[in-house]
């Protein structure tokens, strides 16, 4: 057998450069021999040269989309697939952070190579120029060539990921005045929610000190058309500016095709103040309120209402102190058709009273369901009757026959009805009547009832009057023998009487009851027994009585 070539494999490439093959004995102790057994001589070279190859470099990069993950680098050569690390080391992209997930590659073969490269990015990357740049990778290496030839470390291939849309921006911004502290920022187009930082650090209101205290947006499929921002405070009625700037996250906001929203942006937006609550009515007792229950123009906040009573306040013709307040059940979700002030007394002083709203210790006065303040020089009036008092003044006169009662009432707080009652069922009216009882009366009443045409009170008393009396006396014996006791039996009947006893002798006694009595001569005598009262009246009871030998 014979060849006319000889492949010689080498155990590692050949650099280029210049070289000469050269000729020995082998391991079977002769060079080569021709078909006529001629060998060639040891130790002849043959020159030869290997010629330098330019290293591979990236020829494009495509990608589909308009913010993609994953990118099609392709090579002007084939490399060797063992010299590309699956997580793909040897790559990285700038300016910014933009981590690579992996690479995948399609290689064919012996040994393995390829000429694409995929590179699948974390996250999407957004329009702008980059470049890609070739290091050494985790297996201390660039991409070789089948050649053997390594790209340069620290190599650049410069790409764009074009902007195919415009950046959202802010549409309107609505403003409900009964939500001061709330803006709904609607925008021209659907935003990506993972560009928007959690505690909402992108927005900003100008002026005054009011901050973004929370955020929340109606992301679907990871993308929103409207931000909710809850503020630190309650805008007032003015013109402002909505700012955006980088957040938290380090940027603006973005489209789906991340096309963010060039910092700073500004929005102006004007806010309204809904019309403050006003006093509508005070309901009470107009006779002796203790109570009064104020009513407003529309509901208010329960929390805005001190519960000690403090932004409320009373003048008038007396004295009014407020000791606290309490509110409708409907507190129970947050509001309150009226607000009831409990009085440390009742006021029964007639006149006109004023209520004022004043700003209490947090440093406003009640507030309506849109956090609109009551004005502090606000008040309203109300008339109080004052309850009249019955107490009324007395005399009694005490008579013989008839007893007189005189009854006076002093009137004021408007009092202009009076109605006497008398226990006898006699009814008098006017503030000072008189009205008379037979004395054998032994209690009498009266009842007042005062009234000023709304408001009236009642007063009564009672009266012992029982002075009516009679006088009486029996004897043992009409007729008696001359120095014979006979003995006087007083029957009178009364309270509280006197009695003199005169024997018709010319002899006497004082006292209810006298001692046994005897006549020295005989004859008619009268007996007479005078009886009386405090009230001087008197009354005799006479008897005759026959004295004989």
């Amino acid at each position: 057998n014979a060849i006319t070539e000889l492949t010689i494999q080498l155990q590692d490439p050949l650099p280029a450069g210049n070289y000469n093959l050269v000729i020995n004995n082998g391991s079977d102790g002769n060079t080569i021999h021709d078909v006529c057994q001629t060998p060639l001589t040891a130790g002849v070279s043959f020159p030869f040269t290997i010629v330098g190859q330019p290293p591979p470099v990236i020829d494009t990069i495509l990608y589909n989309g308009c913010a993609p993950s994953l990118l099609k680098v392709a090579l002007n050569k084939i490399v060797s697939c063992g010299s590309i690390s699956n997580s793909g080391s040897e790559f990285s992209i700038s300016p910014g952070a933009h981590p690579i997930a992996s690479v995948q590659t399609s290689c064919s073969g012996s040994p393995s190579a390829t000429d694409t490269i995929l590179i699948q990015l974390q996250n999407p990357l957004p329009f702008g120029n980059y470049l890609l740049t070739v290091n050494n990778g985790t297996d201390g290496n660039t991409l070789v060539d089948t050649c053997g030839t390594s790209m340069v470390s620290g190599y650049n291939f410069p790409f764009v990921i074009n902007q195919v849309t415009t950046a959202p921006s802010v549409q309107t911004i609505t403003f409900d005045e009964c939500k001061p502290f709330q803006l709904v920022v609607n925008f021209d187009k659907p935003v990506a929610c993972n560009t928007i930082s959690p505690n909402g650090s992108e927005f900003a209101i100008s002026p005054g000190a009011f901050s973004v205290s929370g955020i929340s947006l109606n992301c679907v499929n990871g993308m929103a058309t409207h931000a909710v921002l809850t503020l630190s405070g309650n805008l007032p009625a003015g013109n402002f500016n909505l700012l955006i700037n980088s957040g938290a996250d380090g940027n603006s906001i973005a489209d789906s095709c991340f096309a963010f929203i060039a910092a700073p942006y500004s929005f102006a937006f004007a806010t309204t103040r809904a019309p403050a609550p006003v006093y509508d009515s005070v309901q009470y007792d107009r006779c002796s309120p203790n109570t009064l229950k104020v009513f407003y123009s529309k509901p208010i906040l329960c929390n805005s209402v001190i519960l000690n009573g403090a932004e409320f306040s009373i003048t008038g013709p007396a004295a009014v102190a407020i000791t606290g307040v309490t509110m409708d059940a409907t507190c129970n979700s947050g509001y309150t058709n009226w607000v009831a002030l409990n009085l440390s007394q009742p006021i029964n002083t007639m006149g006109t009273f004023v209520l004022h709203n004043v700003a209490g210790a947090d440093g406003n006065s009640v507030q309506d369901t849109c956090y609109a303040s009551q004005n502090t020089n606000e008040t309203i009036a109300f008339n109080v009757l004052g309850k009249p008092a019955a107490n009324f003044a007395d005399v009694l006169q005490f008579g013989c026959v008839m007893d007189t009662l005189v009854v006076s009432h002093p009137g004021g707080n408007g009092i202009n009805s009076w109605q006497w009652t008398f226990s006898d069922g006699t009814i008098l009216t006017g503030p000072a009547v008189t009205h008379m009882f037979p004395v054998s009366t032994v209690t009498a009443a009266v009842q007042l009832i005062v009234s000023n045409g709304v408001c009236s009170d009642t007063s009564s008393r009672t009266y012992s009057l029982n002075n009516a009396f009679a006088v009486g006396f029996t004897s043992s014996a009409d007729t008696v023998c001359r120095r014979r006791d006979i003995i006087f039996t007083n029957t009178s009947t009364g309270n509280n009487l006197n009695y003199t006893w005169n024997f018709g002798d010319g002899s006497s006694f004082k006292g209810q009851q006298p001692p046994p009595h005897s006549y020295a001569a005989a004859g008619n005598y009268s007996v007479t027994l005078t009886a009386g009262n405090n009230h001087f009246c008197t009354s005799d009871s006479v008897r005759i009585v026959h004295v004989t030998d």
